[in-house]
């Protein structure tokens, strides 16, 4: 269980209203029973490099399943513009037998012509569970191209045609524009078709015609995009294929950061929607530049360090000291409703309207963000209040962050967080901390101190289940209400120079929290502490070795468990470091195990500190390539 926060909003739709899809790996513990999960790849080059061909196997016993995969691809250059590509697989939960996935294409890149055909299908039993719910139990061929006619006059084409194996839903589209390029902007038009078999099995039809262009006004400084549609012969049935009319304003702050505004209208079967967004389009890397600089300006030789616990992302720098940022997006359905058995995919959202989720079509929604932040050369502030108010509940979000360097090596922060969610019935859901930490960490000391005290609250009334978006514990019967008081404390004291093979480390550390909460009419309060230590010591620059030890103490229960067993670490590059241990015996405690692992058997962990600069270097380091 837990919450994904980011640093940034993120909007449902990119700045051409295309949904954005979150996507999230992540792995869940199987219990505590021995099973085996393992992988392996065998490949080799021939024609002198020009060919690639490979061999894997996947092996994963977690599941409750025996999972098998056996997989070949082949990798091939023709010529110096144009690759084929191929990749075949079997199996799943069920073993050999149960699933097949492909993929072939041929990719050419030309002076003139860029081409793309492409085959693949994924069986729905196919893979051991990490497959994609968009594209499992689907086949899709196609064929993507763009042809320069001359500098100025280009055409580009999309066709494809998509079958659910296991379903009705299928369609077969295309989209054809001629597009001409001016200095000053851009002048396309083009036409869309669509045969679509939605899940209930009816047939529905577009054919659109489609105008549009972008203009470059102001120096450049602002872009007008703008586009039409319409259907001659009436056909706009397809969910995904509406008439759409469509306007978006950028104006450019600065390279690299642009202020974006856009409004949709789609006139669809049955159904009239609008969209609307605002928001800022950074471009990659720019406005992490922009916050690193700054961030280490602010706080000084933690910066990174503090960063990563109280940093917030804001794009639009205001004069030299401001920063702010400020989201937009709402949707809601003027007339009638989005035809649910109209979608091919059931897990892929429509185009226009309604929710970009799978746990409904239909529904209106608007969210609002604002955020800023203020820095000073000594110290800063951050912010941001969040609002969403749709038909399937309402949510608030608040979040706040100081930080302030107290010379070289010691910082104190704090941080404030508050969330709230209504569900339809009324029901609420709330999640609240504060925290303030102190960094003790002189340049001149072989000594250090970390120090953090923390008020968490949660609770959830009767309706809500684990599985919120909160994060919040519930158990759906009843109310639940929690609040804690956590404070962790280390000390550590190295006999040289941080990170020049400094010979001893060792580190003292005290973790100590009081627990009261209550569960309808169950309440319930104690007092559990935890106090470790942890013994390192160099062998050259790069290695290290060490063992760790620890013991969990609930004062109220009388109970005890511990933690403890050796390890080994590696610096492959600088500000990067990896461990590898064992611990004979472990426990879990979610409040004091994110700075140690505490839980019993092999673990590996790994420190990396980066930034757009340093990045390159540390992954040439792991795992090689070119400088």
């Amino acid at each position: 269980m837990g919450t994904v926060r980011f640093r940034q909003p993120i909007l449902s739709r990119d700045s051409n209203l295309n949904p954005v899809f979150i996507v999230a790996d992540y792995e869940v513990e199987g219990g505590r029973s021995a099973k085996l999960a393992a992988a392996a790849r065998v490949a080799t080059k021939l024609a002198e490099g020009r060919v690639e061909v490979g061999v894997a196997a996947i092996r994963d016993e977690t599941a409750g399943t025996n999972a098998t995969v056996l997989g070949a691809d082949i990798k091939a250059r023709v010529g110096a513009g144009t690759e084929l590509r191929g990749e075949i697989a079997k199996g799943g939960r069920g073993g050999l037998g149960q699933g097949l996935a492909y993929l072939a294409e041929v990719d050419h890149h030309g002076t003139r012509l860029d081409l793309l055909a492409y085959a693949r299908q994924q069986d729905a039993s196919f893979g051991v569970g990490q497959q994609n719910l968009v594209e499992a139990g689907t086949r899709k061929f196609g064929l993507d191209g763009r042809l320069r006619l001359t500098d100025r006059i280009s055409v580009t084409g999309l066709v494809w045609h998509q079958q659910q194996l296991a379903s009705a839903g299928n369609r077969t589209a295309g989209d054809v524009r001629i597009e001409y390029r001016r200095d000053t902007g851009t002048i396309f038009v083009g036409g869309q078709y669509a045969a679509d078999r939605g899940l209930d099995g009816k047939d529905r039809d577009s054919r659109l015609l489609t105008l549009g262009g972008t203009q470059l006004l102001f120096g450049d400084k602002v872009t007008l995009t703008g586009q039409t549609q319409f259907a001659p012969g009436g056909d706009a049935d397809s969910v995904d294929f509406p008439v759409r009319h469509q306007i978006q304003l950028a104006y450019r702050i600065k390279p690299g950061i642009r202020l974006i505004g856009g409004y949709e209208i789609a006139n669809g079967d049955g159904y009239v929607a609008h969209t609307k967004q605002f928001g800022v389009d950074v471009a990659p890397w720019t406005g992490a530049k922009l916050m690193s600089t700054l961030n280490q300006q602010a706080i000084g030789e933690n910066g990174a360090r503090t960063y990563a616990q109280y940093g917030l992302s804001q794009s639009v720098p205001l004069g030299k000291n401001w920063t702010v940022d400020g989201t937009l997006d709402a949707s809601n359905t003027l007339k009638g409703a989005i035809p649910e058995g109209a979608v091919v995919n059931a897990f892929q959202p429509v185009t226009s309207g309604g929710y970009v989720g799978q746990d409904q079509t239909n529904g209106d929604y608007a969210a609002v963000t604002l955020g800023a932040t203020y820095r000073q050369a000594r110290w800063s502030v951050n912010g941001r209040l969040e609002y969403r108010n749709a038909d399937s509940g309402d949510r608030w979000g608040l979040t706040t962050n100081f930080l302030r360097t107290l010379g070289q090596g010691k910082t104190l922060a704090s941080s404030i967080k508050a969330y709230t969610i209504t569900d339809r019935s009324g029901a609420v859901a709330t999640y609240a901390t504060a925290d303030v930490a102190l960094a003790f960490r002189p340049l001149d000391s072989r000594w250090s101190l970390l120090e953090r005290l923390e008020l968490r609250h949660e609770s959830a009334d009767a309706g809500f289940s684990d599985s919120n978006v909160l994060g919040v514990p519930a158990y759906g019967g009843g109310q639940q209400v929690t609040s804690r008081i956590i404070n962790n404390l280390a000390v550590n004291y190295r006999t040289g120079p941080e990170g020049l093979g400094h010979g001893t480390e060792a580190t003292l550390y005290y973790g100590a929290k009081y627990v009261a909460g209550r569960f309808a009419d169950d309440t319930y309060d104690g007092y559990i502490d935890v106090t470790g230590f942890e013994l390192r010591h160099d062998i050259g620059t790069r290695f290290d070795v060490g063992v760790s030890g620890s013991a969990q103490h609930a004062w109220s229960r009388g109970a005890w468990s511990w933690s403890g067993g050796p390890s080994v670490g590696v610096s492959p590059a600088q500000n990067t470091w990896i461990s590898a241990g064992y611990n004979v015996s472990g426990y879990r405690d979610r409040d004091f195990e994110d700075d140690r692992y505490t839980r019993q058997g092999p673990y590996v962990t790994m420190r990396l500190k980066f930034d757009q600069a340093t990045i390159g270097g540390a992954t040439r380091a792991l795992f090689g390539g070119r400088r």
